[in-house]
């Protein structure tokens, strides 16, 4: 008795077997634990200088950009990044219009000079994008293991980009603390105050 049907409350008994259920979300899982590789947890490894061949054949080049950029890898908990389009803004203005991201697609060939680039940095990355900013003649690359989290990086590092070597770039600092106590782990910010005020401007070579 009840070894070949189920219970009226919906559970099986005798030799029956249940039927196999997919485990929900185990695909979801594995990307999510995938993604999170990209991800880094010491700041200091996150800005890196991409250096571009001089190849006749880069898209990049073509365009006019500069052979080098900066590539910043996306860091938990590091306040510059929920920041980052705040501070973009300031520099270009439209968004929108300024700058175009183009995010990696498994076997990319639109920009293979960047994947190239970021192996020769040492940056083991196959979730980034690409952000230009072709008014200003700039352009920089992001990695993270979501869409919103490199971008969020590749905005930080197009600041960096813009204002790096310039006179702009202590008056941002000054005015977005989190963005000089990001750079300052590079030494792109000598000094600030301890509430965060201007930063100190850099010594001449």
């Amino acid at each position: 008795k009840g070894k070949d049907k189920g219970k009226d409350d919906g559970s099986w008994a005798g030799d029956i077997k249940p039927p196999k259920r997919k485990r929900a979300g185990a695909g979801a899982a594995q990307n999510e634990a995938q993604q999170a590789t990209a991800d880094l947890d010491d700041v200091n490894q996150s800005l890196t200088w991409l250096m571009l061949e001089t190849d006749d054949t880069s898209t990049l080049l073509q365009q006019g950009l500069p052979n080098d950029a900066p590539s910043v890898t996306y860091v938990k908990n590091e306040a510059v990044f929920s920041s980052a389009h705040s501070i973009l803004s300031g520099l270009v203005g439209d968004f929108a219009t300024a700058v175009t991201i183009t995010h990696a697609q498994p076997d990319w060939d639109v920009m293979p000079e960047v994947p190239a680039a970021l192996a020769r940095a040492g940056v083991e990355a196959s979730n980034y994008c690409v952000a230009i900013c072709s008014v200003m003649n700039k352009w920089a690359v992001g990695v993270g293991g979501s869409k919103a989290k490199r971008e969020s990086a590749v905005k930080v590092a197009l600041c960096i980009a813009l204002t790096a070597d310039t006179e702009d770039f202590d008056s941002l600092a000054g005015q977005y603390p989190d963005f000089a106590t990001f750079c300052s782990n590079f030494g792109l910010v000598s000094t600030m105050t301890t509430a965060g005020g201007p930063a100190a401007k850099k010594a001449k070579q």
